[in-house]
């Protein structure tokens, strides 16, 4: 097997480089025009660059940062929801700790933003030694401009996918589709640490500008493929996602235990995910990083349908032991036994800056019914509490012989 050779096995492709038709602080957005050639979504690509004053950096995770969501229009159908603030850079967040193994996130994703595994807050990054500070500085940016040997400013150069549900299948779509790609712009605490003080304090009002932004687009020229994908045969064609939904809830100070409800009934989703923040860093804080996840005293957690606790959803843990929410987050992401998936997270990097509570409800035999998460703490809160639950739900995504879409929820 020669492991370089096109999946696909493409005859020729056609790379097509689209430009913005808005790119400012409160939005950018793209339009794919209808070609006559097949459209491999997964091979889209997002590049920009950023040049952001040396009294600051770019959070980990920085190219999903920039954007608070996105939402995509196929052939003038809508098959996006927004569903709170932030949701693209967390569900991004929540997709790749739960599918990748970490050499890839230290290594090839660095083009994407990500430069380490765990996310630091500025008082983490004061904490360190002058050298290593300075180390780590360097290592969270691509290039360092310097004025007189002193860092003026810092460069990056983005190429990212875009991580919506469409935008990751590997089924091409037909030709003559049309695509609207909106990003709505997140404010620039989320993706900034001010590492240094600013005497012009330079993003009081305004955001990061992203220079040089385009989309680039694949299209391959395959007639075989063609043929497979041709609707006087197949009469329609159908995509399976799995659409990614952000709920979040604040526990307020002088509580020692939390119960909520995530959803109205129904169709229970495929996979929960959840973490807990300060409030400032969801909302926004130059000195705090948005994807900094820490267990704060948290001693218990467990998932109920229509009041029944699921069964193996209860985890415990203490400060003495953080070992049973780890392995539970292993299991339920198939990371645990998986030979094939890589270096997988530290324990290390998963209580300091990862702590992902979880579950697969891929395993239970109910389908629907009234889905609540408990969190129980080990003393009454200081301070308020940010819940950010993760869940994933399948929907169809229907193109018929009319290029008319449809969704299948």
């Amino acid at each position: 097997m020669n492991f370089f050779t096109d999946a696909n096995n493409v005859k020729a492709k056609k790379v097509v480089v689209i430009p913005p038709l808005y790119n400012n602080s409160r939005t950018m957005e793209f339009l794919i025009r209808p070609e006559k050639d097949l459209f491999y979504p997964n091979e889209v690509f997002l590049h920009f660059n950023l040049k952001v004053p040396a009294a600051y950096i770019v959070d980990n995770q920085s190219a999903a940062k920039l954007f608070d969501s996105v939402e995509i229009t196929l052939n003038g159908c809508k098959i996006t929801n927004r569903s709170c603030s932030n949701e693209y850079f967390l569900a991004s967040y929540f997709n790749i700790r739960s599918s990748y193994p970490t050499d890839i996130i230290e290594t090839s994703m660095r083009p994407m933003g990500y430069y380490s595994v765990r996310s630091l807050d500025v008082s983490q990054i004061d904490a360190l030694e002058a050298d290593s500070k300075t180390f780590y500085l360097k290592e969270q940016s691509h290039y360092e401009i310097k004025e007189g040997g002193k860092v003026t400013f810092r460069v990056y150069n983005i190429i990212t996918p875009i991580m919506s549900p469409l935008f990751q299948q590997t089924k091409p779509l037909p030709p003559n589709m049309s695509i609207n790609v909106n990003f709505k712009r997140s404010n620039a605490e989320i993706p900034l640490l001010q590492v240094d003080t600013d005497s012009e304090s330079t993003y009081a009002n305004a955001n990061i500008d992203i220079n040089d932004a385009y989309l680039e687009c694949t299209y391959v020229e395959d007639g075989d493929l063609v043929n497979k994908y041709n609707f006087m045969t197949t009469k329609a064609l159908k995509y399976h996602l799995e659409e990614p939904l952000i709920r979040t809830f604040t526990i307020d100070k002088g509580l020692s235990t939390a119960t909520f409800n995530v959803n109205t009934g129904g169709k229970l989703p495929l996979v929960v995910f959840s973490a807990l923040c300060k409030p400032e860093a969801f909302f926004g804080d130059l000195k705090l990083s948005a994807t900094n996840f820490t267990r704060h005293d948290l001693t218990g957690f467990q998932l109920m349908v229509d009041n029944s606790t699921l069964p193996g959803s209860k985890v415990t843990m203490s400060d003495e032991t953080f070992v049973e929410p780890y392995v539970s987050f292993l299991r339920n992401t198939k990371l645990y036994n998986n030979a094939l998936a890589g270096k997988t997270l530290k324990m290390g990097d998963y209580i300091n800056g990862n702590f992902i509570l979880s579950y697969d409800l891929t395993t239970v035999e109910q389908e629907s019914g009234w889905l609540s998460l408990k969190y129980d703490f080990k003393d009454f809160l200081a301070n308020k509490l940010m819940v950010i639950v993760f869940m994933q739900y399948e929907k169809e995504v229907v193109i018929n012989k009319d290029r008319e879409v449809t969704v299948n929820n």
